[in-house]
């Protein structure tokens, strides 16, 4: 999203660095690690440095993953701190705690083209995301999950003028 990477301090090395991570795929496969690792945290959440040190990853590539991440609506920032560093979580995990949005949303750092592919999730817009696999889709930081329309169980009304839902909440 910074120019199609994930971030550079300024310098020539640093910008090669991340225009070659985001052409080779490392970038991507830095924010799976990091969205895996939300993933798992529930709704405690983790902060950079926790992500950092359990990844083995450091603060610039924490950080610039963490960045585009929450920019895509991937992931919510809580104004929580631990350790004097913001806790980050899941969309689904907010419940219902106050979130900081991202930075800047200019033109030039922000994103373009929903929806687009973000490891395992479609982002397909500022604020909700799905997994590839279907599984469930979160918008405005709630969780809702398919529902299965062939389901006979389910009782639908005679005439429902195609509103039948197609997501419940979690």
């Amino acid at each position: 999203m910074y120019g199609g990477t994930e971030g550079s301090s300024g310098s020539s090395a640093s910008h090669e660095r991340a225009t070659r991570e985001a052409r080779d795929g490392t970038a991507t496969a830095r924010q799976t690690v990091l969205l895996d690792s939300l993933a798992e945290a529930g709704a405690e959440g983790l902060t950079w440095r926790e992500l950092g040190t359990a990844a083995g990853l450091h603060h610039g590539q924490v950080t610039g993953g963490l960045s585009n991440l929450h920019k895509a609506g991937m992931i919510a920032r809580l104004t929580l701190k631990r350790g004097r560093c913001s806790v980050y979580v899941l969309p689904e995990h907010v419940e219902g705690r106050a979130t900081v949005a991202q930075g800047r949303r200019d033109a030039e750092t922000s994103p373009v083209g929903f929806p687009f592919r973000q490891g395992a999730h479609l982002v397909l817009g500022p604020d909700v995301h799905a997994t590839i696999d279907g599984e469930f889709i979160v918008w405005n930081g709630r969780r809702y999950h398919p529902v299965d329309v062939h389901d006979s169980s389910r009782v639908e009304p005679m005439d429902d003028q195609g509103r039948r839902p197609l997501f419940d909440l979690d």
